[in-house]
């Protein structure tokens, strides 16, 4: 088998367990969250476009749509994580819930730097 691909393979392994782990983690946070207070409806908030933007990802990587759609969503998903992670910092958050919004902002970081590269090394694909 081509290194390449081999290597090429086994990083978009690692970008859709990375995916995977954001998914679990994104659903933690939401049930530890109620929308007790105007802030914690607002982290809700967050994490629900967090969350659409994940599953946004997820269809356009199941569809093979242009490597772009893929990159665009991984680049909303940070922004909506970003947010809730700004979000957390300035309310009185629980540990768990500071830790997991931001391992989730991380991660949304990692997959989205992940993609960039993919598209960047391989060229991206575009719609026929």
């Amino acid at each position: 088998m081509n290194t390449r691909l081999s290597d090429d393979a086994s990083e978009l392994e690692l970008t859709a367990k990375m995916i995977l782990d954001a998914t679990s983690l994104l659903v933690a946070a939401r049930e530890l969250t109620r929308p007790s207070t105007a802030l914690r409806r607002q982290l809700v908030d967050d994490l629900e476009a967090a969350d659409l933007q994940l599953q946004i990802l997820r269809m356009t990587i199941a569809m093979n749509r242009p490597d772009g759609e893929a990159l665009s969503a991984a680049q909303q998903l940070v922004k909506r994580a970003a947010a809730a992670a700004t979000r957390v910092g300035r309310g009185r958050a629980d540990p768990q819930m500071r830790s997991a919004v931001s391992l989730l902002s991380a991660l949304a970081r990692q997959i989205s730097s992940r993609l960039s590269t993919h598209c960047e090394g391989f060229g991206s694909r575009t719609a026929e």
